[in-house]
C-alpha cells in the first residue's frame, strides 16, 4: 500500500529505478526554484525520504526561469538532471515515427467519482515486489483552477499500480479515489 498522496504539492513527478534497486524521485517544487531529489528502496518510502538539494534557480537570466518537471537519468555510467525539456535517444527505434501509435481516446483522465482532476505527467517504475508496474502522476483534488494553471502548486504526486491488456499495452484504469 502506498500513501495517498505520495507527496503533496509535487507536480511533474519522475522516478528512476536504478540497477541497484534504489528508486530516485524528483518533481516540481512548489516554489519552482529547485531540484531536490529523494531516494528510497521502495516507492512508498519516497514519502518520508530525505531530500538533497542539487540545483537552485539562478536569480536572473535564462537559468533563473521556473524549474519545472525535473528528471533524473543514469546513462552509460553518468547521472543527468534536466527540466522543462525532453530529449530522445536514438535506440531501439524510439525516434522512428512508425514505431509509435496514438490512442484515439485519453488513456488516463479526470474522475469525478474518485475526486481526482487533471492527472498527468506520468512516470513508471516497479513496486517493492519487483513485478507490479506502478504509475506515478500528479493530480488535483478539485476541478476548477483559479488563474494560470502553471502557477497552481497544488497538484500532488500520486502512485498506483496498473495492469496490461491482452495485447500488452498498459491499462491505467481510473485514478484511485482521494482519501
Amino acid at each position: 500500500m502506498h500513501p495517498d498522496p505520495l507527496l503533496p504539492h509535487r507536480a511533474g513527478p519522475h522516478i528512476h529505478r536504478h540497477t541497484d534497486g534504489i528508486h530516485y524521485f524528483t518533481a516540481t517544487h512548489p516554489e519552482y526554484d529547485r531540484i531536490a531529489p529523494r531516494r528510497s528502496r521502495t516507492p512508498a518510502g519516497l514519502a518520508t525520504a530525505d531530500k538533497s538539494l542539487i540545483r537552485r534557480a539562478h536569480a536572473t537570466g535564462d537559468m533563473g526561469a521556473h524549474v519545472r518537471a525535473p528528471e533524473l537519468h543514469h546513462v552509460d555510467g553518468a547521472r543527468y538532471a534536466y527540466f522543462a525539456v525532453a530529449a530522445a535517444v536514438a535506440a531501439d527505434g524510439l525516434v522512428d515515427p512508425a514505431a509509435w501509435s496514438e490512442s484515439p481516446v485519453p488513456v488516463f483522465r479526470s474522475s469525478d467519482s474518485a475526486g481526482v482532476y487533471g492527472p498527468g505527467h506520468n512516470a513508471f517504475t516497479v513496486a517493492e515486489d519487483g513485478e507490479t508496474d506502478v504509475l506515478l502522476h500528479h493530480a488535483r483534488s478539485y476541478r476548477q483552477i483559479d488563474g494560470d494553471p502553471l502557477n497552481d502548486p497544488n497538484p500532488h504526486t500520486r502512485i498506483q499500480p496498473f495492469g496490461r491488456r491482452p495485447d500488452g499495452t498498459p491499462d491505467f484504469g481510473a485514478p484511485s479515489p482521494t482519501p
